[in-house]
């Protein structure tokens, strides 16, 4: 039973290797995808406001919000 233990407890530390390794990837994906499709919403949002452009900077913001939400939920992390 002691050679067991010692097994689930390698067996468990590489499972926890493991999804640490896939969240680096899965944090990675998402910051690429901020990069090239949430970014530049962001700053239209940041230059409407800027402007006093209130309505174009609510839309631009709610926007964001979507395509930042969409990101997260097409690449969840592993908890």
């Amino acid at each position: 039973i002691k050679n067991m233990d010692g097994l689930v407890v390698e067996l468990e530390e590489e499972l926890i290797e493991k999804k640490n390794i896939e969240n680096e990837r899965i944090k990675s994906t998402r910051e690429a995808l901020y990069k090239a499709e949430s970014d530049s919403i962001y700053m239209s949002f940041i230059k409407y406001s800027a402007l006093g452009q209130d309505d174009k900077a609510k839309e631009a913001y709610d926007q964001w919000l979507a395509k930042v939400k969409q990101i997260e939920e097409e690449n969840p992390y592993i908890e």
